[in-house]
């Protein structure tokens, strides 16, 4: 376990992701007000992906990679992630939070 000092210097701590989550759920509309909708042709092999919506704002992907191979990314803005991308494609045991324009 790292200190609280040593977490704040590094960018990908778990301290700062859980803070970088914690924002975007602050700041993305579709997270506080958007309806859900599940990609059922995603969600299999241990992938979960779903979608927040709300008019006028941009949609947010949550793609949660529980599988033991990498799954694809989505187009759009990486707003974040559980742990660092790979290629583009979102690896084993991370999660990752999407801004697109539907």
């Amino acid at each position: 376990m790292l200190s609280v000092e040593a977490q704040e210097a590094s960018p990908s701590s778990s301290l700062n992701r859980t803070r970088r989550a914690i924002e975007v759920r602050r700041t993305q509309q579709a997270l506080l007000c958007g309806a859900l909708e599940w990609d059922n042709d995603r969600c299999k092999d241990g992938v979960v992906v779903f979608r927040r919506v709300f008019a006028g704002h941009p949609t947010v992907v949550c793609i949660a990679n529980m599988g033991s191979t990498t799954t694809p990314a989505v187009a759009g803005d990486l707003l974040c992630t559980s742990g660092d991308l790979v290629g583009g494609e979102v690896p084993p045991n991370t999660t990752a939070w999407f801004a697109t324009r539907d």
